[in-house]
């Protein structure tokens, strides 16, 4: 069944803001917990009244469902989540799955394709906003840098404090690429006639992820990784 639903829209208000998207790949570590506003502010850094002002538009605009909940101070607090429903039609688990049984029909079958279209349109908008919330982790990086000029580092001109205010920085920050490798950025290109071979490899790969992925949720680890492929047909994409 195609589900009638606006994706556009919910893109729109994901994406409207970098502070959008950090309020929603936050819930989206959390999808099966609730975050009050306090939690969240806390965790981005932002001010209660900013975070309430963006929660309160994006439940309105239907990307997230709240609840009220009694504290011990017999207070009701706001707690807010991502609206599970539109997340499954923006990111399905596997895209060619929301394919109608009934291909033949031709008013079911150009929804299918209206469909596809929306969600990979909305999965690019998502991926390449998500991305922006790399630049800071660039950005002081390369302040640990600014001091220094790469023409210069072999002249003897710099001092151990020198070397010392980068090493800190990147000490710091150097963990979430190397040596754990948590960032990949990997290429292949591969021949049309090693795709079947490919698609079994990939299928094999991803079900040994989930598994793991099973197991981290019932062992109660946290889960704060996303791990993104494709496979993109550039021949076709650039003969367009």
């Amino acid at each position: 069944m195609i589900e009638e639903i606006d994706i556009n829209s919910f893109v729109k208000s994901v994406t409207k803001t970098v502070l959008r998207m950090r309020i929603f790949l936050l819930l989206y570590l959390h999808q099966n917990k609730e975050l009050y506003v306090s939690e969240i502010s806390e965790i981005l850094k932002k001010s209660k009244a900013t975070v309430s002002r963006h929660l309160d538009a994006m439940e309105n605009e239907g990307v997230l469902v709240s609840s009220l909940i009694p504290n011990n101070k017999k207070v009701n607090k706001r707690y807010y989540k991502l609206s599970i429903q539109r997340l499954d039609s923006i990111i399905p688990e596997d895209l060619m799955n929301i394919a109608p049984e009934n291909f033949n029909d031709d008013v079911y079958r150009m929804k299918f394709y209206f469909k596809i279209i929306e969600i990979m349109k909305s999965m690019k908008v998502l991926i390449t906003t998500g991305f922006d919330i790399i630049d800071p982790f660039l950005e002081t990086l390369e302040n640990g840098l600014k001091h220094m000029e790469y023409k210069d580092l072999n002249k003897g001109i710099y001092k151990e404090k020198d070397f010392a205010k980068a090493d800190d920085k990147f000490s710091k920050l150097m963990p979430m690429i190397f040596p754990d490798k948590t960032l990949y950025f990997d290429e292949v290109l591969l021949s049309k006639n090693s795709l079947k071979e490919v698609d079994l490899l990939y299928k094999e790969f991803i079900k040994k992820l989930k598994d793991l992925s099973k197991h981290s949720k019932d062992s109660g680890e946290e889960k704060s990784i996303l791990f993104i492929s494709s496979m993109i047909p550039l021949k076709k994409f650039l003969e367009q």
